[in-house]
């Protein structure tokens, strides 16, 4: 259970520090056809918020006091992962954008699986 909350808080730091450090070069590689910093940014503050949560979580090691929060990532999670998929397919992006999303796509659903099964051995 370590492990997938250790990868979580890495993922959220990464993500964290591409859309609230650095969104503007993040951006001009991605070639965004919608760019707006404070949402990009709002995004990485969400991820920053997530990832701290997650080293507390790992600090106390205390399932049922962390438990709400690992619930509240997966759900966080398969929310950005559908709206992932619906930017792929209501907005023009583009070439790097549409493989963003769809790596981001498929590397939410393993990351919201892997949750979803730990977190329901961790309950039994």
């Amino acid at each position: 259970m370590k492990i997938i909350i250790i990868i979580n808080i890495l993922l959220a730091f990464y993500s964290s520090f591409m859309y609230l450090i650095i969104p503007d070069i993040l951006a001009k590689l991605l070639d965004a056809a919608f760019y707006d910093p404070h949402k990009w940014q709002v995004y990485g503050g969400t991820c920053l918020v997530l990832g701290i949560f997650g080293v507390i979580g790992i600090k106390k090691n205390e399932w049922e006091s962390f438990k709400f929060f690992f619930e509240f990532t997966i759900l966080w999670e398969i929310m950005v992962f559908i709206l992932s998929l619906v930017a792929l397919i209501v907005f023009p992006l583009s070439a790097l954008e549409i493989a963003y999303y769809w790596f981001g796509s498929v590397a939410w659903s393993v990351l919201i699986i892997l949750n979803i099964y730990f977190y329901w051995r961790e309950e039994k």
